[in-house]
């Protein structure tokens, strides 16, 4: 009989937990009882022109950048993801040209699963982060070519070294959120030779060529209420 009793007993936890986890969720910077799904349901476009132009700061937790790279002369490809970025956007969306991008990557967030090899990737004899620790990309001009798509061309600088790179560019949709007037989505993704940034560390086996996906989504902050009539105080971190 005890042994039943306990079974009930835990079967109901179970049963429980997601609904007690969900009851206790909510979102950053929202009042208890608020509701996030409404929140989230309030405006979602896959149309670009129809988010509002603004200064736009990255989510970190919903951003990275992806890096492709030919492995074993060629017979695969190794895989790699940079987690931590950081970056604005100036949007405007009736006249891409005036948009302005602004990210930097923390190199040293190097990821792959391959055991032990994102260490030997920061170190001196590849990436060198003790002397670079960041890479940076800003726009200096970007073009619509099609209602959800364009491409942008920027400088990279990587190891030290500037060059100009273009992306091809997604539009992957907008919405309202509890923490954001607007968040806005994009792809975006380009090719680079590593040579030509001093990176020839391994070349052969390694390859040259280098393709690069950067998955962002970019928030505009609500502003926070005032306390006592005092004046709107700054914006909340994104998240």
């Amino acid at each position: 009989m005890r042994r039943l009793t306990f079974s009930l007993l835990a079967a109901g936890a179970l049963l429980a937990t997601p609904l007690l986890a969900q009851a206790a969720y909510r979102a950053p910077n929202t009042a208890p009882g608020s509701s996030l799904s409404g929140d989230f349901n309030k405006f979602f476009s896959k149309d670009p022109s129809k988010t509002p132009a603004g200064s736009y700061r990255l989510s970190p937790p919903h951003a990275a950048l992806f890096v492709r790279v030919p492995h074993g002369g060629g017979v695969s490809y190794s895989l790699f993801r940079f987690n931590k970025m950081s970056g604005t956007l100036d949007w405007v969306p009736n006249d891409l040209t005036k948009s302005k991008l602004n990210l930097t990557v923390d190199v040293k967030s190097l990821a792959t699963n391959v055991p032990n090899f994102a260490e030997e990737l920061i170190g001196d004899g590849f990436l060198k982060t003790a002397q670079y620790p960041t890479a940076t990309f800003v726009t200096t001009s970007a073009v619509r070519t099609g209602p959800q798509t364009g491409k942008m061309t920027g400088d990279l600088t990587l190891m030290g070294v500037t060059k100009p790179v273009t992306f091809d560019v997604t539009y992957v949709g907008g919405n309202q959120s509890a923490a954001a007037l607007m968040n806005l989505g994009f792809t975006a993704v380009g090719k680079i030779k590593r040579s030509d940034f001093g990176f020839t560390a391994a070349l052969g086996p390694i390859g040259d060529e280098v393709t690069l996906t950067m998955d962002t989504e970019f928030a505009m902050p609500r502003p926070r209420p005032p306390i006592g009539g005092a004046p709107a105080a700054p914006a909340a971190p994104v998240k």
